[in-house]
């Protein structure tokens, strides 16, 4: 049996079933399950908003964080090679941040890897290139495409030397799926190194540096409002920033914080949740009291609220 056989028979199935078994528990597994309920028809919606004259590009980004880094070439395709852009994305966060992507002509969830809805997809959007932030690779959609002469390509691609693509059972299976890309934008060179291994020679690698020190530029640069009201603030005072927390993360941080305050009662810590979800926020709010630590959200600073020992950012997008 071929590799792309085994995960279509054993993979795709488990996949969704273990989806289904989660959204009782998860209520991001929930949102992105729903938010699927009628690809069908967002696949036509997305189709309808992009012109007959023009190449359309679909960009997959995992979550937000890929999102965002991957604005400034967004725009470049827009601009420079007059492409129409929809985006794709698997994570309910990047949902939200989609609708700010003027560059996009239209966004939805990528419908899940089975062959069925990848042929689906091809056949309604009708590509002309597909890109991959990342390591979020699709198999099917990868292969499905390669077998009707899409090209494909993985953009700010980046793995460490530990990753599991590079452990002995997964190798093979890796290299069915990155061989069939058309071409390989790796971050750094030593990422570079590791896709050509596993890519095999056909595959065009290069190392291209990352879209993301890009758009940091461009947000540094235009100077965001709700960023420079908030650094006037700051002026004087003792800052940290901890960004894309986890409740495992602040178990740790709160209580050092806490001591760290009790020695500069003016220190301020920026928190950064990685999903600014109401419970998430009632949690670290909850975490913070019990280390006697006051607390306010970034909304409630920015409407003229004291600047307390933690401030804690309530919505995406910010801290990149």
């Amino acid at each position: 049996m071929s590799w792309r056989g085994g995960y279509n028979l054993f993979a795709v199935p488990a996949m969704e079933a273990g989806l289904l078994l989660a959204m009782p528990f998860s209520r991001k597994v929930r949102a992105g399950v729903r938010g699927r309920l009628h690809e069908a028809a967002e696949l036509s919606r997305a189709r309808s908003r992009c012109r007959d004259d023009r190449p359309r590009v679909l960009v997959h980004c995992a979550s937000a964080g890929e999102l965002e880094g991957a604005v400034p070439l967004l725009e470049a395709l827009r601009g420079r090679a007059e492409a129409d852009i929809i985006l794709s994305y698997y994570s309910p966060s990047a949902r939200e941040r989609a609708e700010g992507i003027t560059a996009a002509a239209a966004h939805l969830y990528l419908p899940f890897d089975s062959p069925r809805r990848v042929r689906r997809l091809l056949d309604i959007l009708e590509p002309s290139l597909i890109l991959f932030a990342k390591h979020d690779l699709w198999p099917n959609l990868i292969w499905e495409a390669a077998d009707r002469g899409i090209p494909t390509a993985v953009i700010n691609g980046n793995f460490r030397p530990d990753s599991t693509r590079l452990s002995r059972w997964a190798i093979p299976f890796n290299r069915e799926v990155l061989g069939r890309l058309s071409a390989i934008y790796a971050v750094a060179e030593d990422d570079a190194r590791r896709f050509r291994f596993l890519a095999g020679g056909e595959v065009q690698v290069v190392s291209a540096g990352d879209t993301r020190f890009d758009r940091v530029r461009q947000r540094a640069l235009a100077g965001r409002e709700d960023q420079g009201a908030l650094a006037d603030r700051l002026a004087g005072r003792e800052v940290a920033v901890a960004g894309s927390t986890w409740p495992e993360d602040e178990k740790r941080l709160l209580p050092a914080w806490g001591r760290i305050c009790a020695a500069y009662p003016g220190a301020v810590l920026v928190l950064v949740p990685h999903e600014p979800t109401p419970e998430r926020l009632r949690g670290i709010e909850q975490g913070c009291a019990e280390e006697g630590i006051r607390t306010a959200t970034l909304a409630a600073v920015e409407e003229g609220a004291d600047v307390p020992n933690v401030v804690v950012v309530d919505r995406v997008g910010v801290l990149a």
